[in-house]
């Protein structure tokens, strides 16, 4: 006497599983849920959404560039020894509030915000810690290494292209 109903009970899972398999595998995903249009005050008023912030990016902004120009306009010797810390810090501060707005903009804000940061970080002030940090990055008192993985990025799209030619602090 045989015992088939052991392959009676496999056969009715192989098939309850193959038929899970196959109704589940057939399901499309849910469509996507639309983006709602952020309100908030600066909407409400018919500006974009990124304006209702502005005022506290502003102080950041010319913070960091207080910053950065205490650090560049040391005495170059200062770059080795106390100063060194002010410079870093500085520079390392302008590079991680420019590279937050330019280089990882929120990307529901859109052309307007993008036009925006390009023309909020084209000052005089910009273009003088730009030219003074490059110089002081060639001449060797910093090393985009110096100012530390939060702002790499950064570093690298201001200094990348610039061939340092000598070791000032070593």
């Amino acid at each position: 006497m045989t015992n088939t109903n052991h392959w009676t009970i496999a056969g009715g899972v192989l098939l309850a599983l193959f038929a899970y398999v196959h109704l589940t595998a057939t399901r499309s995903p849910p469509p996507p849920k639309r983006a709602e249009p952020i309100e908030n005050d600066a909407t409400r008023r018919g500006q974009p959404a990124w304006m209702a912030g502005e005022h506290y990016r502003v102080d950041n902004r010319k913070y960091a560039r207080e910053g950065a120009l205490k650090g560049l306009d040391q005495p170059w010797a200062s770059y080795c020894g106390e100063g060194r810390r002010k410079l870093l810090s500085g520079l390392g501060y302008y590079l991680e509030r420019r590279g937050a707005e330019q280089i990882r903009p929120n990307p529901d804000w859109g052309e307007s915000w993008a036009r925006h940061v390009k023309t909020v970080w084209a000052t005089a002030d910009d273009a003088r810690i730009e030219r003074l940090a490059l110089s002081a990055y060639a001449s060797g008192y910093f090393s985009i290494d110096d100012l530390g993985t939060s702002v790499r990025t950064a570093a690298v799209e201001m200094f990348g292209k610039e061939r340092v030619r000598g070791r000032a602090c070593g």
